[in-house]
């Protein structure tokens, strides 16, 4: 059956952007008293905050702060030079404030009154030799701007008894991208927490430290079919802006001017061809407000954190197939000076849903929390950057490890894996070179043709191994081995494996030296490689025989094989007795071989037990190392009775005894 796997993944968040500016707009550039200073600042004589007097004599300042033309000169304008760091705040000319190095300083203009300074980029620490620098501020409704246009469907709850946080927005079929409707509320409360020091113009200590307490309540909707183009452009989108008023906060006379700024946004990344509904909500319990930053102590970072505890709750998704979505919704806050980038940090609480029709059950609902924050490092310190990548720290990536909630399915008939009930090895114990047959009972519940697929961590199988049973050899090292076995039915499999012990020979038994025999170009009845074993109770001078059957020899030797295991012919030869006549607890199977020597010498083997092949006859003429039959039980263990006689006379060998048994 096929599948057809679909994914959308649907990303809400705010983002709260802090500019740095040279001086606040309407406050005063005349620095605090003298007695307010902390003492150990240190502010440069290179450090030039424009005045009001040189500001009026703005003329143009380009879009990347490089270049500045002042109308006329200033008695401050005289005293620059290059090398000096000139730091202004919000102005008709600045609305990001500014912070800069001259590079160059001419005149211009048609009479030459036009002063022009030539700027390069330039960072906190080259403004200040020795001093420290703190924002702690929680974000207000009062602190937003006024005349804030809201696209249609979004609406502020500004009654904070009504929703308990500082920031509540109601979304009502807010439309993103031509293809997403949300639905919802985001609620919460931001603190904002930036301080460092600086000594002899480099960085000591920086701390950056968000303090959150959110509530998300969000339904995502997919209205059509969207395609992998759709998401390239314009992604993610930002649905409305909230501006806040700018803060002053003073380094010495040096003022530094922060905005803040929360962009609502909506981001995909996914695939998904049918229309889809689904709905969580995240809340912080009790004192459940998280902690996330990053922490900066001479060169050593480390991650601010704390452990929040959030209960989710969710409504029931709709969907018409296979799907996955992930929602999010959260603040994201990035902290700009001077307009440029500098500390960051992502806070998103997330539903993960998946679903499919085929599985049982076939959706399933999780809920976590994903933070992140970093820094971009030029416009603090220019010592560190050109040291240190700019940090990212995972602070919390947390996710339900069970799903809060799932639904029973399928819709339709779906494939059940099939299932092993019992993997034997009989027997379960054998000696070395030793075979054993393992046998696999498995079924499918929805009458699905199996496949068996066996592997082994040693030894050999030997014929098929395509169905429930096979033949298992061990090796010639003694230990325990594992044999396994998987089913499949094409879509879904099981598995489970058997442990065998293989043991060393006992002391009783010993090998037969196989390679005299060997010289003279006999092949190994057993085949080529495998050990001759034999037993001291059971060889040509058996004691268990001769009591057995007073005065007769056992004429021959019983060698340990295995049930069903191939014999062979040790040379050249004709068949000059066969014999069929075995069951399950009774053989006298036997083929007898005249075989020539190197001497041109007939003489004959005996490969007793032995079944022989159907097509095989008396007078049946052989050829060195060809297959004769199959070994069948006999006793035990399992054997091969071998002999062999240099009579000329077939009758000398058969009746030894004079009874005729073997």
């Amino acid at each position: 059956m096929k599948k057809n796997k679909m994914i959308l993944t649907i990303l809400i968040l705010s983002v709260v952007v802090l500019i740095f500016s040279g001086c606040g707009g309407g406050n005063p550039v005349t620095p605090p008293p003298p007695d307010s200073e902390p003492l150990e600042t240190i502010i440069p004589d290179t450090t030039k905050v424009v005045e009001e007097e040189t500001i009026q004599e703005i003329t143009s300042i380009t879009e990347d702060q490089s270049i500045i033309v002042f109308e006329k000169s200033t008695p401050q304008l005289e005293e620059l030079i290059p090398g000096d760091i000139i730091v202004m705040g919000v102005t008709e000319h600045t609305p990001e404030g500014l912070l800069r190095k001259v590079t160059n300083i001419t005149k211009g203009g048609k009479d030459g009154s036009q002063v022009i300074v030539e700027t390069e980029f330039a960072s906190i620490e080259e403004a200040i030799e020795q001093g420290s620098f703190e924002f702690n501020i929680t974000l207000e409704p009062e602190d937003i701007e006024k005349d804030i246009s809201y696209p249609k469907g979004v609406r502020p709850v500004r009654d904070k008894f009504e929703t308990g946080y500082s920031f509540s927005y109601e979304l009502d079929k807010v439309l993103c991208n031509n293809h997403l409707i949300v639905d919802g509320e985001l609620s919460f409360d931001y603190h904002i927490l930036l301080n460092g020091t600086i000594g002899f113009f480099k960085l000591k200590t920086l701390e950056f430290k968000n303090t959150v307490e959110s509530k998300v309540e969000l339904d995502v909707t997919l209205t059509d079919s969207l395609s992998v183009g759709d998401l390239l452009d314009d992604n993610p989108k930002t649905i409305f802006t909230i501006p806040f008023k700018k803060i002053t906060v003073w380094v010495s006379y040096v003022p530094i001017v922060l905005k803040p700024q929360i962009d609502i946004n909506v981001g995909l990344d996914g695939e998904i061809f049918a229309e889809l509904t689904t709905g969580i909500t995240i809340s912080q319990e009790d004192e459940g407000a998280y902690v996330a930053g990053v922490e900066f102590d001479n060169g050593i970072w480390k991650e601010i954190k704390n452990e929040p505890v959030f209960s989710f709750d969710y409504r029931d998704p709709s969907l018409s197939a296979e799907a996955k979505i992930k929602a999010y919704a959260g603040p994201q806050l990035e902290l700009m000076l001077y307009g440029i980038a500098g500390p960051h940090c992502n806070i998103y609480g997330y539903l993960d849903f998946e679903a499919d029709i085929w599985d049982d059950p076939w959706w399933k609902l999780y809920a976590g929390l994903d933070v992140t924050a970093g820094l971009q490092l030029e416009i603090i310190t220019k010592f560190w950057s050109a040291t240190y990548s700019s940090p990212e720290f995972d602070i919390i990536n947390y996710r339900t490890p069970e799903p809060i909630a799932q639904a029973d399915g399928p819709f339709i008939s779906i494939n059940h894996a099939p299932v092993i009930s019992n993997l034997t090895a009989n027997p379960s114990s054998v000696d070395i070179n030793q075979t054993t047959t393992i046998t696999c009972v498995a079924s499918d519940s929805d009458g699905d043709t199996l496949t068996y697929t066996w592997d082994k961590t040693g030894g050999t199988f030997e014929g098929s191994t395509t169905g429930p049973t096979i033949t298992w050899r061990a090796p010639s090292t003694p230990d325990n081995y594992t044999v396994e076995c998987e089913v499949s039915d094409g879509n879904e499999s099981d598995s489970k494996s058997v442990n065998i012990e293989v043991t060393a020979i006992a002391a009783f038994q010993y090998v037969i030296q196989w390679s005299t025999a060997e010289s003279n170009g006999w092949i190994n009845p057993l085949g080529e490689g495998e050990e001759l074993i034999t037993d001291t109770a059971f060889d040509y001078d058996s004691t268990i025989y001769s009591n057995n059957h007073p005065g007769k020899k056992h004429v021959g030797t019983d060698i340990i094989g295995g049930l069903d295991e191939n014999i062979y012919s040790i040379a050249d030869g004709t068949i000059v007795k066969i014999t069929r006549d075995y069951s399950s607890t009774y053989n006298e199977s036997v083929i007898i071989i005249q075989h020539t020597n190197s001497n041109n010498e007939h003489f004959f083997a005996i490969y007793g037990h032995v079944l022989a092949r159907s097509d095989l006859e008396v007078n049946s003429k052989l050829e060195v190392g060809e297959k004769i039959g199959i070994i069948k039980k006999a006793g035990s263990p399992v054997h091969l009775h071998f002999g062999i006689n240099l009579s000329s006379e077939i009758t000398d060998f058969m009746f030894t005894n004079s009874d005729g048994e073997w």
